[in-house]
Order: structure tokens, then C-alpha cells, then sequence
């Protein structure tokens, strides 16, 4: 279903004391599935990427990891 796969970073210095963070995420799907599922993953990726750019905000602004990324510690160290 998915063929490749790439998440490229770059942090740049806009200031002083500010940087801006640009996250591309490219996904190849293939297959019948891969068309199928297409829509379901775009939606999907591009919650995990905002999420992903809330959580760098977070840990940069205060020094330790989101709520959510320690919830989800939690319960996977749980298991």
C-alpha cells in the first residue's frame, strides 16, 4: 500500500528569539488499496502533522513534552 515514504524538517531563525519550523511530509501510496485508502490517509497525515508541529511548539515554549505525548507515554509504558 505504501510504496515510499519521506519526512523532511527544516528550522530556520526568523529573530532573535524566534525560528520557524517547515515539515513536508510526502507519501507514495500503490496498488488498488493504495487508491482506495488515499483520501483516508491524506486526512490522516495531515492530523498527524499538525499535531506533530503543536507538540514541537509545546516542548520548545516550555521545556518538557506536550500533555498529550506524555499521556500516550503513559500508556504505553503501561502495556
Amino acid at each position: 500500500m505504501v510504496k515510499q515514504a519521506t519526512n523532511t524538517w527544516k528550522l530556520l531563525s526568523v529573530g532573535q528569539e524566534q525560528s520557524k519550523l517547515y515539515m513536508r511530509m510526502d507519501i507514495q501510496l500503490g496498488g488498488v488499496m493504495g487508491k482506495i485508502m488515499q483520501p483516508m490517509m491524506k486526512m490522516m497525515m495531515s492530523k498527524m502533522g499538525n499535531e506533530l508541529l503543536e507538540e514541537f511548539k509545546y516542548y520548545v515554549e516550555n521545556k518538557q513534552p506536550h500533555p498529550r505525548k506524555l499521556k500516550a507515554a503513559k500508556k504505553y509504558n503501561a502495556n
